[in-house]
């Protein structure tokens, strides 16, 4: 499917996802939404000139371990900032997005965004 200048597989796969040799040991990629990793591995990192930025591959690993995401808000995966302090997470269970200061990793304070990646990038990754 595309969505504006994005484009999606519709189906979920098997995961033959490398994420160039960087280890997400608490996440199981399997279950992560097909479309965040296709958009991962398509596009790398994203960012608009409003601060959002979407994390390359590179950086999942060190974003996730400096805001032990592990620890505070296990089952997520933070994917983006707004480069303001507010954090953009991936529940992977469901592959809801939502949103958090980065200074409290609780769950029960975040902010939900939509139901799924493919859904907020339709969206152009609206955060209000």
């Amino acid at each position: 499917m595309k969505y504006g200048n994005f484009s999606f597989y519709s189906e979920r796969r098997d995961v033959d996802f490398d994420l160039n040799g960087v280890a997400l040991d608490w996440v199981d990629l399997a279950k992560v939404d097909v479309h965040y990793l296709d958009f991962l591995k398509k596009y790398g990192q994203y960012s608009r000139d409003d601060g959002l930025v979407l994390y390359e591959a590179e950086d999942l690993c060190e974003r996730n371990l400096t805001f032990e995401t592990n620890i505070y808000a296990p089952g997520y995966l933070l994917i983006g900032d707004d480069s303001g302090g507010t954090g953009f997470l991936l529940r992977v269970k469901d592959g809801g997005i939502y949103s958090s200061g980065l200074g409290d990793m609780s769950p029960n304070y975040f902010k939900f965004i939509t139901t799924g990646f493919e859904d907020w990038a339709k969206n152009d990754f609206k955060i209000d």
